[in-house]
């Protein structure tokens, strides 16, 4: 939700710098003879404009693409993990054996042996 204020407030900036760039406009069209200054400074106006509009794609494309990632980078949901757990432990009950991907020992499946036979 951030990212949406962040972008609408970049646009509330823009927004004035578009008001008075529509003014000065008007006001020139009014004048006939063109002065270089006002020239300079709606040059200097429409390439503020430019690059605060291409911040904002930026920041919006990046936005997007977070949007439209499931989950994490690389890693799937907690359902998806829960199932290949489940799986596997199915899978070491009937045949004694592990998936790839799992390991005896610590990161997987940890089995550990008894001792059956007794000393007297």
């Amino acid at each position: 939700m951030s990212d949406f204020a962040e972008i609408k407030g970049l646009v509330e900036k823009i927004n004035p710098t578009l008001t008075e760039l529509r003014s000065e406009i008007d006001a020139l069209k009014a004048d006939a003879p063109k002065d270089v200054v006002t020239e300079e400074k709606h040059q200097k106006m429409a390439d503020e404009i430019t690059a605060k509009m291409a911040e904002m794609q930026t920041k919006q494309a990046k936005l997007e693409a977070a949007m439209q990632r499931p989950g994490g980078e690389g890693k799937g949901t907690d359902a998806e993990v829960e199932a290949k757990h489940r799986d596997a432990l199915r899978e070491y009950m009937a045949y004694g054996t592990l998936p790839a991907g799992f390991k005896a020992g610590s990161e997987g499946v940890e089995i550990k042996a008894m001792s059956t036979d007794v000393n007297p």
